[in-house]
């Protein structure tokens, strides 16, 4: 590129200057010191390098669609001339109060889909372009707005700037569908047999609000933020950091095996898009009532619906004699906790009641249990905890061993009551520290 002064100049340094702060970032994220993690710096070295970032983005703006919403992700036939793809910036989205791709703001991560082979490299650039300020502004934005010295900081002709400046262009000439993807029939007016009383939507894929949702639940299930609190919790410790679930949490992959054929951010996460539970409610019946009239907590307990798939499945799971492994042991323990959870649950529920319900004569439960269920019970030990861990792993071993696939011993007995024990000081510590 030929020398420069002045403004153009100052472009040129800003470009440089935010490809090595994005190179840093990535050879950051290589951990290790084998020769695999050499040779991913070595590739990423080579990759963001100016003008190299320039040209070979340049080849291929033509043939790849940068958008917040796919197509591809519905159906991976229709290629981007002749179905359309939108790019829409999330902050010129309306606010609206449910979740959708408004929130995501100005930080957010575009996609690119079109030619599998090829996305990334337009990908890189668009970003670049988005990413680096001068005067305030994108250089996207003011390469967009017809700045002249964008063109000469990059040594371009006119056709070359014109290109791209169409970077986040569309790439189908007309707004269309296609006859593979979803359509959907939306009643606008108020006579359904009136065909002009609807639209026809085509639903498209919010491929930049789903991957903002993976990258969130991937630090929420695995950041080692989240380690050292569940190691906290295991070790009977405080931790500041609540431990977060999605019940129910399902993953979807796409592309197979080319997630690079859907889009790049789809490549990016190898196919793996996560779909968080949207069950249709079920009606239950949750009037708490006094337990009176019987011996112990467990047999309501027990009958919970959500209590007798886990105590199933963990049964199903045991009676398989599945390896001794860490695996084995984490699958078990996963289970396990959501079983006292379960059972602090309960606890909740019941301790919604007035305090010293339990106190009538038609109550003859445990003092333990009393103690457990109800916020004032009258003249109860402080020590109940213990006695009702240990009633707690009796209940579960008698239903573990209820078929003669399973033996449940002292040992078993012991490693449930403990269990137990850190989830009741796990969570007094949590009621404590929320006062």
């Amino acid at each position: 590129m030929p020398n420069l002064s002045g403004r153009p100049a100052d472009i040129r340094q800003h470009i440089h200057h935010a490809i090595q702060q994005r190179l840093a970032e990535l050879l950051d994220q290589v951990k290790g010191s084998d020769a695999a993690a050499e040779a991913r710096r070595s590739a990423l070295r080579e990759t963001w390098r100016w003008p190299q970032l320039l040209d070979e983005g340049l080849k291929y703006i033509g043939q790849v669609q940068l958008a917040t919403h796919l197509v591809k992700a519905v159906h991976p036939d229709p290629p981007v001339r002749m179905a359309t793809n939108l790019l829409v910036r999330p902050q010129d989205m309306h606010a609206l109060q449910e979740v959708g791709s408004h929130v995501l703001g100005e930080d957010f991560d575009l996609d690119a889909t079109g030619n599998g082979a090829v996305n990334k490299k337009v990908a890189d650039l668009a970003a670049v372009l988005m990413a680096t300020r001068f005067e305030s502004r994108s250089l996207l934005d003011h390469l967009q707005a017809g700045d002249e010295d964008i063109g000469l900081a990059f040594g371009l002709r006119a056709e070359q700037t014109a290109l791209l400046a169409d970077i986040t262009g569309q790439r189908c000439p007309t707004p269309a569908s296609h006859r593979k993807l979803k359509q959907l029939y939306w009643l606008t007016g108020t006579d359904a047999l009136d065909d002009e009383h609807y639209h026809l939507l085509a639903p498209l894929y919010a491929t930049s609000l789903a991957h903002r949702v993976f990258k969130r639940l991937r630090t929420e299930r695995f950041g080692d933020a989240v380690q050292e609190a569940q190691n906290a919790r295991k070790a009977g410790q405080f931790h500041e950091r609540p431990i977060r679930i999605w019940p129910h949490l399902a993953e979807q992959n796409l592309g197979g095996t080319k997630p690079q054929n859907i889009s790049q951010l789809n490549s990016e996460r190898r196919g793996s898009n996560f779909l968080l539970a949207s069950l249709p409610p079920q009606w239950r019946s949750r009037d708490v009532v006094p337990l009176l009239q019987t011996e112990t907590l467990f047999h309501r307990f027990g009958r919970r619906p959500e209590v007798r798939r886990l105590v199933r499945e963990l049964r199903s799971f045991l009676a398989t004699q599945p390896p001794r492994n860490k695996e084995t042991r984490d699958t078990r323990d996963d289970l396990a906790d959501e079983l006292n959870d379960q059972f602090l649950l309960f606890s909740a529920e019941m301790r919604e009641l007035p305090p010293g319900w339990s106190d009538v004569p038609e109550c003859r439960l445990p003092d333990c249990e009393r103690a457990f269920l109800d916020r004032s019970p009258g003249c109860l030990r402080n020590d109940w905890q213990h006695e009702l861990a240990g009633r707690y792993a009796n209940w579960l071993n008698a239903q573990l061993g209820a078929s003669d696939a399973l033996k449940m011993g002292d040992a078993e007995h012991a490693h449930w009551r403990r269990d137990l024990l850190e989830a009741l000081a796990d969570h007094e510590q949590e009621l404590n520290h929320a006062d």
